[in-house]
């Protein structure tokens, strides 16, 4: 509900993140109080050659801020716009935040090819990238679903160049995380691996970056989505009778959801012991009323 004439307040910034040579996502706090329906963001930068004051487009609470330039630092205020009249629709300056984007970072790797093997596998394969700014040691593999972590590879080089310690840094220990230890010919040749232990009809957004001395490069971004696979029966069936010519018919479907199910539900009444077949009706959901 809007206040009358009152301006939304602004947001709060949280912290920066994904931080590279070129780039920085912002990440903010909706205001508490915004007056009205939000309609967009606008950023402000501050720093050598900054971006233009960017329109959010959409009520987004993360934004990758770019271009920026290398080993530099860059600071931000970020205001609220709303469905108010254009004189009370600007908010005022959120607080400020500065950070400091990376040494030059390693482009994206090149030749990025996804393959969904099963409704559990997909496969990845991808190549060097083409300015590598410096000696390559690691890639880092994420999936994420919904913005979360599911799935955090490291591919680690130990016998490279400058090579160091790379950490997972995105899922948490309840994820799947693993470290693939490879050597200094292997890393400079196509890299192939497959992803297991996915679930079913599931979109994965895919980042794939390369490792140099100075951190995570540049992500080449995809998205990918298993396939259906056979449904399991379904748990718990129950039924209850809600009148003469009413029966409830209620279950459970098994996780994880194999993707877009269609149950079969048939009635048959029982006369002098023998099974009448009465009715039958299909449905997505979990829930039936038979009348």
């Amino acid at each position: 509900m809007r206040k009358k004439d009152r301006k939304p307040n602004p947001p709060t910034i949280q912290n920066c993140a994904e931080i590279v040579s070129t780039s920085i996502d912002l990440k903010w706090q909706p205001p508490a109080l915004p007056n009205g329906d939000i309609q967009y963001y606008l950023i402000d930068t501050f720093g050598p050659f900054p971006p233009s004051q960017i329109n959010t487009s959409t009520s987004v609470l993360t934004y990758k801020v770019e271009p920026l330039l290398a080993a530099n630092q860059y600071c931000f205020i970020v205001k609220t716009v709303n469905d108010g009249p254009d004189s009370i629709k600007t908010s005022g300056n959120s607080n400020q935040l500065c950070c400091r984007t990376k040494a030059a970072s390693s482009s994206e790797p090149t030749s990025v090819i996804t393959n969904v093997l099963s409704s559990r596998n997909i496969s990845f394969s991808w190549n060097y990238p083409d300015n590598p700014q410096g000696d390559i040691f690691g890639y880092r593999l994420r999936l994420r679903v919904n913005d979360i972590c599911q799935v955090e590879i490291i591919f680690f080089c130990t016998d490279c160049p400058n090579t160091h310690t790379i950490t997972h840094k995105d899922c948490g220990d309840d994820k799947q995380k693993q470290t693939v230890n490879l050597n200094k010919n292997q890393i400079n040749t196509t890299i192939s691996y497959v992803v297991e232990q996915l679930l079913p009809y599931t979109k994965y957004d895919v980042w794939i970056t390369a490792y140099n001395a100075a951190n995570d490069g540049m992500r080449h971004i995809s998205e990918v989505q298993t396939i259906s696979e056979v449904p399991q029966k379904p748990l718990s069936v129950a039924a209850s009778v809600v009148s003469s010519s009413e029966i409830t018919v209620t279950w459970n479907q098994p996780a994880p959801r194999p993707g877009v199910t269609t149950y079969h539900v048939k009635a048959y009444e029982v006369v002098n012991g023998v099974d009448k077949f009465v009715k039958i009706s299909n449905v997505s959901g979990s829930y039936l009323n038979f009348l």
